[in-house]
């Protein structure tokens, strides 16, 4: 960076371990060229689809999404009724059905699954979900 901006960071404020080198920086340019496709968006746009609609009937099943948001593969489903405020207790219901889930605060249960995930995956991690779901809800 240049001294002007530099004074601005004090320590520990900023610091990585293989940013800004130029492989990394190649790296990163080159999947965001791939990821940029307009092919690969549009899958990305059916998974996020498929991923709703299945979401959905799950919170419907149980009644604990009050919204199911996000842009793309990275989503959020906000708890309400029995499990509001429980993402811990979902988190581990998944996880002991061999489901990875995440947690963004203490009432929204995230997904974040790679971008090209595929279909049976995307059902298989769903019905993981359903039998976590049906353990606590």
């Amino acid at each position: 960076t240049t001294n002007a901006i530099a004074e601005h960071f004090t320590p520990g404020t900023h610091g990585t371990t293989y940013g800004g080198n130029p492989l990394a920086s190649a790296v990163a340019l080159r999947v965001l060229e791939i990821v940029s496709r307009p092919e690969v968006l549009a899958g990305v746009g059916t998974r996020h689809a498929r991923f709703v609609a299945g979401l959905t009937a799950l919170g419907d099943k149980y009644g604990i999404f009050k919204d199911i948001r996000g842009k793309g593969l990275l989503l959020g489903c906000e708890l309400q009724g029995k499990l509001e405020g429980a993402a811990r207790d979902v988190l581990l219901a998944a996880e002991a059905e061999g489901l990875m889930v995440l947690q963004a605060g203490p009432g929204v249960v995230r997904l974040a699954p790679a971008l090209v995930i595929e279909d049976q995956d995307i059902d298989e991690g769903l019905a993981r979900l359903d039998r976590a779901l049906a353990r606590i809800a």
